[in-house]
């Protein structure tokens, strides 16, 4: 199976933050990481059966999704994760919210400002110096947003 990503899917007539935002054609939507193409097939073959099931409710994470993850985590990083040490979130800003919970910051966003990572959109996070954290950023951009955090909690 592939993936289409070059069929052009016009989103505007569909209830989406990302086009519905600005109405003026001019503005280039690219403050948000909202996707302009179809969902890969194993995606929707893996909605279409959960569909068909007929329940949604709230899943947890499989065993097989969990060896998934540490052996990729082993792969790619060389790290031996506990799967017991994983906490499953549901996006990126919760998780930082967490972190920085746990790290006992008083001023979570103000920490994230200092240290050069912007969680808002605004001209403000186009300036140099400044990393706003997408799903779809390059791999280099999240690591010099972390890098920055890291610098950031070591300093404290």
């Amino acid at each position: 199976m592939t993936t289409d990503l070059d069929s052009i899917l016009d989103r505007r007539a569909t209830p989406s933050l990302k086009w519905d935002r600005h109405r003026n054609p001019s503005v280039i939507p690219i403050w948000v990481a909202d996707m302009d193409f179809a969902a890969p097939p194993p995606i929707l073959h893996a909605l279409r059966e959960r569909l068909e099931y007929g329940v949604l409710g709230y899943a947890i994470p499989t065993t097989q999704l969990v060896a998934t993850v540490c052996s990729h985590l082993a792969r790619e990083y060389a790290w031996t994760v506990d799967p017991d040490w994983l906490v499953w979130l549901p996006g990126v800003v919760p998780g930082l919210n967490a972190s920085c919970r746990e790290s006992r910051l008083s001023d979570p966003a103000g920490f994230l400002e200092a240290n050069g990572v912007g969680l808002a959109d605004g001209p403000m996070y186009g300036s140099p110096g400044f990393v706003r954290l997408n799903f779809a950023c390059p791999r280099a951009r999240l690591v010099e947003a972390l890098d920055g955090m890291e610098n950031g909690l070591r300093q404290r």
